[in-house]
């Protein structure tokens, strides 16, 4: 994390997967509105969040919670070798640029200010493409806080 005038403009978070309590208390409403009230106005959040083909109601949990903290949201994942395809969640507080206009913006780079060796524009768009019907929630889905964990029990029946 990197902190400007007490107020946080980027955030990186690997938790472990919530499989116990103290674990999913951190993909909690909770810790992401108080992480909320500490970041910029314009500052970026990425969450990893799981497997989203492996344990998909827990991947659609932790956007679902992000939003209900009011975070702006925006999936994406990637094939890592020793997981196999792995998902985050980028999130904001800016309610000015929607999810969809981030994406929009970020399929027009023609190329990266910065030198990398594996990201590409062409990478990342396929990053923040997904299976039809695959980011749509069961309707018993609902977002976890720490009064109501409801991410340990999707992440127990979760990993195929």
């Amino acid at each position: 994390m990197r902190q400007t005038e007490g107020l946080y403009d980027v955030v990186l978070i690997d938790f472990p997967d919530p499989r116990s309590v103290e674990l999913g208390k951190l993909y909690s409403t909770d810790f992401y509105y108080s992480l909320r009230q500490r970041m910029q106005k314009h500052a970026m959040l990425s969450v990893q969040s799981t497997s989203p083909y492996r344990a998909t109601a827990v991947y659609l949990c932790i956007a679902e919670t992000l939003r209900s903290a009011g975070f702006q949201v925006l999936p994406y994942h990637d094939y890592l070798p020793s997981f196999g395809d792995w998902g985050w969640h980028l999130a904001w507080n800016d309610k000015e640029q929607s999810p969809d206009e981030l994406l929009q913006n970020m399929h027009q780079l023609p190329k990266f200010s910065v030198a990398t060796r594996y990201l590409t524009p062409q990478r990342m768009r396929a990053a923040f493409a997904f299976g039809k019907g695959m980011l749509t929630p069961p309707p018993w889905l609902r977002p976890n806080s720490k009064m109501q964990p409801v991410i340990m029990a999707y992440y127990a029946q979760g990993f195929d």
